[in-house]
C-alpha cells in the first residue's frame, strides 16, 4: 500500500543513487546519506515489480552497493563504507550508465547524485559522463551538501538548474527526502517542454541495436 506521504515514480522507472563516500566524508556523514537514500526509496515506492533502484558509493573509484534486481535494497545500502579517496563524480556517473545499459528495461531513468564538493579531475570528464547518460534518456538530479560545487560547475551535468538541490548539511538530508522525492516525481520522465522521454529511450535502444548490423 502506498502511503499518502509517498511520491511514487512510474512503475517502469529505474533509479540510480550515487552516494559520496570520498575523502573528507565521515562514517557519520555517510550514514546520514544512507538514511536519506532509504527514505527516498520508500517515497518512490521502490519494489521489484515497480520502480527499481540501484546504488553506488563513490570516491575515485565506484562501488556498486545494490543492483536493480537485488530484493533487499535497504540492507545493501547499509554495506557502504567510507572509501577515503579523492572525489570523482564522473566515475560515479559512468557506473550509473553501465547499470542502465546492463539492465535494458524500457522506461524512465533517473540518477540522483549526492556530492559534498567538486571533483578532483577536470570538468570535461564530468561533462562527458553526463552526456553519455543524457544520450540514453536519463535525467540527472544533484543533491549538493553545502555551497560547493556551484550551479555553474554543475550546469553541464543537469538538464535544468531546477535539478540541483542544495542542502545545508548532511544532518538536514533526511528531513528533505519528502520534498526532493516530490520534485523529482513531478519532473522525472519529462523533457524541458514536459513531454515524455520514453520515446527517446526507445530510440536510443533502437540506435544501439542497429549499430550491430
Amino acid at each position: 500500500m502506498i502511503l499518502a506521504s509517498s511520491s511514487p515514480l512510474e512503475a517502469g522507472t529505474d533509479v540510480v543513487f550515487l552516494l559520496d563516500a570520498s575523502q573528507g566524508v565521515s562514517s557519520k556523514d555517510l550514514q546520514l546519506q544512507k538514511n536519506y537514500v532509504k527514505s527516498m526509496a520508500k517515497h518512490f515506492d521502490v519494489a521489484p515489480t515497480g520502480p527499481r533502484a540501484s546504488a553506488v558509493a563513490y570516491g575515485t573509484e565506484a562501488q556498486v552497493l545494490a543492483n536493480f534486481t537485488d530484493p533487499k535494497f535497504s540492507a545493501k545500502i547499509d554495506t557502504a563504507t567510507p572509501l577515503k579517496q579523492p572525489r570523482s563524480m564522473d566515475q560515479a556517473l559512468q557506473h550509473a550508465h553501465q547499470l542502465f545499459i546492463s539492465n535494458k528495461r524500457l522506461g524512465g531513468r533517473v540518477v540522483l547524485l549526492i556530492t559534498a564538493g567538486p571533483q578532483v579531475s577536470n570538468n570535461q570528464t564530468l561533462r562527458n559522463a553526463a552526456q553519455s547518460l543524457h544520450a540514453i534518456g536519463a535525467q540527472i538530479y544533484v543533491v549538493v551538501i553545502g555551497m560547493e560545487p556551484t550551479d555553474k560547475y554543475l550546469d553541464p551535468v543537469v538538464d535544468r538548474t531546477n535539478n540541483i538541490f542544495r542542502i545545508n548539511s548532511f544532518k538536514a538530508l533526511e528531513s528533505q527526502a519528502q520534498t526532493t522525492a516530490t520534485l523529482i516525481r513531478n519532473s522525472a520522465g519529462k523533457d524541458l517542454e514536459g513531454i515524455s522521454l520514453a520515446t527517446s529511450v526507445r530510440a536510443a535502444f533502437r540506435d544501439e541495436f542497429l549499430m550491430h548490423f
